[in-house]
This record gives C-alpha cells, sequence and structure tokens, in this order.
C-alpha cells in the first residue's frame, strides 16, 4: 500500500520503504484436483477469496472516509481505495475476470482484435449485477457470465469495493507490450531490411555516450532483458538509417525510418548527429541534433 503523491522515483525502489507489504497471497498450484478446469477455477477462486480479506479493511473506510494527518500537521479526511492494479496480462486477467485473450477494458470479441472500431467499455454496473447471481443457481449464473463475457468467478474481490472501477485502474504493461512486445516486433522487422550483420555491425559501431548502453555482440540476441530493449529504443534512430549497399526489398526507406523513430519514444540522447543536407533527404533519414536532443523531420510527416 502506498500513496499517490510520492515521487515515482522514490516509491518504485524498496529500500526507500515508500510501500507497505499487506499480506502474502498463497502460491499453491492445487495439484491434487485432477481437472484442469476445476484447478483453473479453485485458483481463481482462492486469488479473489484472499484479495477480498485484505482489501475488506479500506471498504468502509473507503465510502466514509477517515481522519488522516498529513505531512504538513493537518488532519484531512481521506477515503483509502483500490487506486490501480499493476501486473502483466495474466494477472490482468485474473482481477478483472475476463479471458484470455479478451480485452479487459472493452468487449471486443477475439476475432476483431485489432480493427480500428469503437468497442463499448466494460461496465461495473454489469459486472456487478452478474457476479451477484453466484449465490443463485449454477446454470443462471453461467449464462450471465457468458453473455457478458466474464468468468465465473465466485463474488470477486472488487465487488464490495464501490468507488473502484476494476476495469478502469488496469495500468498498461510497458515491459511486455511495448518493450518487449513492440521492441522485439520492429527488431524482427529491421533484420528483415537490412539483415542481422548489417545490423549487429551498426551497433557495435556506435560511439561511448551518455545514457547509451553499448551493443557490443549486436542485438540480434536470443535473450534479452527489458532494460535492454528500453536501451535500444535510444539507438534505433541511428541504426535505422538507409544504408548504401543494404537492399530495400518490398519496403520504403522514408517509411521505414518514419516508423523507427515516430513509433519509440527516445530514452537518451542521440548518439550521432546528422546534417539536413540533400543527401540525408534522399536517404530518407531525420536530421537530429544532439545538442538540443529533438528531431529535424527533411519531409512532411503528415502524408504517412
Amino acid at each position: 500500500m502506498t500513496i499517490g503523491n510520492i515521487l515515482k522515483d522514490i516509491r518504485r525502489k524498496p529500500s526507500r520503504m515508500a510501500q507497505i507489504l499487506l499480506g502474502y497471497i498463497p502460491t499453491t498450484k492445487l495439484t491434487w484436483l485432477t481437472s484442469k478446469a476445476a484447478r483453473r477455477r479453485a485458483l481463481t477462486n482462492l486469488f479473489h477469496a484472499c484479495m477480498r480479506d485484505v482489501l475488506q479493511s479500506i471498504s468502509k473506510p473507503g465510502e466514509n472516509g477517515v481522519a488522516m494527518m498529513s505531512g504538513d500537521g493537518v488532519w484531512r479526511r481521506c477515503h483509502p481505495i483500490f487506486a490501480n492494479f499493476v501486473g502483466d496480462y495474466p494477472k490482468q486477467a485474473l482481477v478483472t475476470c475476463t479471458y484470455n485473450g479478451r480485452c479487459f477494458k472493452c468487449g471486443v470479441t477475439p476475432d476483431q482484435l485489432g480493427e480500428y472500431q469503437t468497442f463499448p467499455p466494460h461496465l461495473q454496473s454489469l459486472a456487478i449485477e452478474t457476479y451477484l447471481l453466484a449465490d443463485k443457481e449454477a446454470c443462471v449464473f453461467h449464462v450471465a457470465c457468458r453473455k457478458t463475457g466474464l468468468k465465473p468467478v465466485y463474488h470477486p474481490f472488487w465487488e464490495s469495493l464501490l468507488l473502484a472501477d476494476i476495469f478502469l485502474p488496469i495500468t498498461p504493461d510497458v515491459l511486455h507490450q511495448l518493450l518487449q512486445g513492440m521492441m522485439k516486433h520492429l527488431i524482427g522487422w529491421l533484420v528483415r531490411i537490412f539483415g542481422p550483420t548489417e545490423i549487429n555491425a551498426r551497433c557495435r559501431a556506435i560511439p561511448p555516450n551518455c545514457n547509451i548502453m553499448l551493443f557490443t555482440k549486436g542485438i540480434t540476441l536470443s535473450c534479452v532483458s527489458g532494460h535492454e530493449h528500453k536501451k535500444m529504443c535510444s539507438i534505433f534512430t541511428w541504426t535505422g538509417r538507409r544504408s548504401p549497399n543494404s537492399g530495400w526489398v518490398g519496403f520504403n526507406p522514408p517509411y521505414a525510418c518514419c516508423a523507427c523513430t515516430l513509433g519509440l519514444p527516445l530514452s537518451g540522447p542521440t548518439p550521432v548527429s546528422y546534417k539536413r543536407d540533400p543527401r540525408s533527404i534522399a536517404n530518407g533519414s531525420f536530421g537530429v541534433s544532439q545538442t538540443q536532443g529533438h528531431i529535424h523531420r527533411p519531409w512532411n510527416t503528415e502524408r504517412f
């Protein structure tokens, strides 16, 4: 448990003790259950039962408020609520009671994932009405869960937290979705364009610089951590430039560089400075100013 006005750089360090441990969740696998479906349902119900017991103490104070003293010595009425949940996709599906492969924000079907359409979001009120049927007949409860696209969980822990909408506080999984998700796809895309030899040679040729990790063995590695993926974001602007000896079979150079630069957050200064000359524009590259720390786009990117 923590409070929201603590800086993120302090809150994420366990040594600063900015968070309080409320309890432990059992890690048993229930191997004595032979049926896999029954084991999954039992583990899900066990998780929600433990979370309900842990968060039961903040249910009434969250609604009515409790007097707390702030750092300046003033007493204020505070409402401790379930603010957000940080976890990977399996844990997000476990908390929101959605099926794997489904979106925990809206009701999009698995065959429509990736389409540029707007789908109705999940409603907390509809989910609570569905799980209130858990004490009635099992067939009625399962049919209602199937219609709403939720798992038949026996009273989720967020059912009694009236001020928390479980479908809103789910935070993005930056590690798996962005760093190890989009980065892995982008690395494979550039390797198909340039080839692994060219990409690794460019990474090894990058000079030492501030906040830049040197990949002396290249970036086409079999095992890459999330921190290494994050450091790759700051060198992809340089590795994505067109080489005179590399072929662009089936790819348009401006599109490739535009995707590399606009699709990634630059987490550090660009390792090399380019001049804005006609050759850089013809090669489809971006002119980068190392001192200013921003990117100059030689062409109009609105047409992309």
